[in-house]
């Protein structure tokens, strides 16, 4: 249909959602690395044991099915605005738990690491599926998570963070928490006033507002207009955008072919181009 060129605003989206997902990336690893310290002493607990009394396979993992759940319905409620900050406390109270607490408390650890676990995960990979798409390299990005999972291993063993003095570790987590609190709230995590929006609509408003003048002066239709909307308000592809309009990609196709009969362009960037000087007249 020749609508896949790339719309003026792509290159800078793509650096905007770069960065958010570099410093998505970086809290999911600190939070990773916390769950370490008492997901060792948990595996050392069950040698212990003969993995008998202490079982990280037993009943605890099954808190993973609700903490799934649960964090989706959460990153559901309002565009998952309020899944960074309930992630963060989920891991706060767990860390604090295992080192203030003590290690008496083995059983709440074990069902307090698995919520914190799938809090960490659901968190990365929620923000992953809004935002990696729309960068050039989103495979890397869907890695990414694997990866943080192994090197927070690998730190955790270098550093021995699990035999560490319970107050060098508090000390560290409070640390660390700090710096996850400043990361989030420059990455606009604990922005609750206003639902989650795409990275790109606010560098494109000049275009939404172009969007009632093209469809009075080249009659377009409104299902036609969403896929316009979509069209030069983002730069995803076909694939993705009739996913998100819950059409098929042929019905996406033909509505693309109409509108470019109907305002005589032959390509995504001129429709662009088009929209942004409907907003300049």
């Amino acid at each position: 249909v020749g609508g896949e060129d790339q719309p003026p605003a792509a290159g800078q989206n793509q650096s905007v959602k770069r960065t958010a997902l570099i410093f998505v990336s970086v809290i999911t690893l600190a939070m990773l690395i916390f769950s370490s310290y008492y997901n060792a002493y948990i595996h050392h607990l069950q040698v212990l044991s003969g993995y008998t009394e202490f079982n990280v396979y037993s009943w605890p993992r099954l808190l993973m099915i609700p903490g799934v759940l649960l964090f989706g319905v959460i990153g559901d409620i309002k565009g998952g605005k309020y899944l960074p900050i309930s992630a963060l406390c989920v891991v706060a109270v767990a860390l604090l738990n295992a080192v203030l607490a003590g290690k008496e408390t083995n059983l709440i650890n074990m069902c307090l690491y698995y919520l914190a676990l799938i809090a960490t995960v659901v968190y990365y990979h929620l923000t992953f599926l809004r935002l990696a798409c729309g960068t050039g390299w989103p495979s890397l990005w869907a890695c990414a998570g694997r990866l943080l999972d192994s090197v927070s291993v690998i730190l955790a063993f270098l550093t021995g963070l699990s035999t560490m003095d319970p107050v060098a570790v508090l000390v560290i987590d409070i640390a660390a928490l700090a710096v996850i609190i400043i990361l989030m709230a420059v990455n606009g995590d604990f922005n609750l006033s206003a639902p989650v929006q795409r990275q790109d609509s606010e560098a494109q408003d000049p275009l939404r507002l172009a969007l009632p003048v093209l469809q009075q002066k080249y009659g377009i239709t409104p299902s036609e207009l969403k896929v316009l909307r979509e069209l030069v308000m983002t730069d995803d592809k076909q694939d993705m955008i009739a996913a998100r309009l819950n059409i098929s990609v042929s019905t996406l196709r033909h509505h693309v072919t109409a509108l470019y009969k109907k305002t005589g362009v032959q390509t995504r960037s001129a429709l662009c181009k088009l929209a942004a000087s409907c907003y300049t007249e």
